[in-house]
Order: C-alpha cells, then structure tokens, then sequence
C-alpha cells in the first residue's frame, strides 16, 4: 500500500478493491480483482509490456496452495537490449518472491489469530 501512497504522492489511507488504478513511473497499474485472502490480479501497462499477475490462495487439508500465473499480453523481448530483458526477470522473480512473502505472512498472521 506504501506504494501506491507514494505513486499517488499522499498519504490518504488505501483500500485494496478491484478497479484501483495509480500510475508508478511510466507504467499504468489496475488491480483488476481483489478478494482480501483469496485472489489479487493486477495489470501492469506500459508502452513496452502488457502483462497480468495473479496470485491466489485455497485452503486445504494441507495447508494452504498459492497459486502465481503471469500472463504476459505483450512484451517483445526484440524491443529492449540484453541487459534489460535480464533486469525485467530478474525483478519479476524478486517481486513475485515479495508478494508471496506476503500472503504467506498475511495467511500465516490469519491462522494465528
């Protein structure tokens, strides 16, 4: 959420729902659904990419299953140099790895309590 505080440039409290939109550098983000332990899926447009994250969670009699999918609607790897496109993975993985940090946290802190 701090994120989005930033990208709005104010610190006026965040409510996560589906239709949020804010804009971080020159990419256009829409959280397209969101239901608080269950699913989040963001659109992340640019001139360069078109890409769809999701992460989702189902309760089992393991545990719970997290399930990540990335759709990616464009992005032409011929378009950016080598360096970039290493960069470009390199942070989806980091970022992919944060987010489910966070919603094991998030699950975790919900089965605690």
């Amino acid at each position: 959420m701090l994120v989005i505080k930033n990208a709005r440039g104010n610190d006026l409290p965040v409510k996560l729902a589906s239709g949020t939109r804010y804009k971080q550098k020159n990419v256009n983000i829409e959280i397209t659904d969101y239901k608080q332990n269950e699913v989040y899926t963001t659109r992340f447009k640019s001139k360069r990419l078109d890409v769809v994250v999701s992460y989702k969670t189902q309760d089992n009699k393991d545990g719970v299953l997290i399930t990540f999918s990335e759709d990616v609607k464009s992005y032409d790897p011929t378009q950016h140099n080598k360096l970039s496109n290493w960069l470009y993975d390199r942070r989806l993985k980091r970022d992919a790895e944060k987010e489910l940090k966070k919603i094991s946290d998030t699950i975790y802190a919900r089965l605690t309590f």
